[in-house]
């Protein structure tokens, strides 16, 4: 996948936010339908239209491998997803709303809320260490990255960051 294609994609995911169709794509019913071993991801294609658009809209996600993250709900092998507008209405095995778009995501995952797992936040943190990015050490010359490494990996440079300190710099 191009950069610029999962940066679009990304965006797309983004824009949604408490819709996020990772993997939500539309494949025929009769293909990948609950078979958790032939999973696959959308094409930015497929996600072009979906999100963003400012229109209230109905979509019906209908039959992906549903991880809604709420131990009170649990987890579906094959699942609908109901959003209204920018709220997740209804998530339930069969839902019927004949006035929503459908969006078949038949062999794909679909976590609800969910809309990214990588960023660089914990590295704020570090910003205070290494203002310009460029520090005297051990090399005649290090650069931010090779910094930052040290510091999450072996504390070479200052103390190690620990999974307080992470969280602190995600708030």
């Amino acid at each position: 996948m191009r950069r610029r294609d999962f940066i679009c994609t990304s965006a797309s995911g983004l824009a949604g936010t408490a819709l996020a169709t990772a993997g939500c794509g539309r494949v025929p019913e009769s293909q990948n339908a609950g078979r958790l071993g032939n999973l696959r991801s959308a094409t930015p294609q497929e996600l072009q239209g979906l999100v963003g658009d400012g229109r209230r809209r109905r979509i019906l996600l209908r039959g992906g491998v549903v991880l809604t993250l709420d131990s009170r709900l649990g987890d579906f092998e094959k699942a609908d997803i109901l959003i209204d507008g920018k709220t997740i209405a209804e998530i339930a095995p069969t839902i019927s709303a004949s006035d929503a778009e459908i969006v078949d995501c038949s062999g794909t995952i679909v976590m609800p809320g969910f809309v990214t797992t990588h960023h660089h936040q914990y590295e704020t943190l570090q910003r205070s260490n290494i203002p310009d990015g460029l520090l005297q050490g051990a090399w005649p010359q290090e650069s931010y990255n090779s910094v930052v490494q040290n510091i999450w990996t072996a504390g070479r440079i200052a103390n190690p960051q620990n999974p307080n300190s992470i969280g602190l710099s995600n708030l």
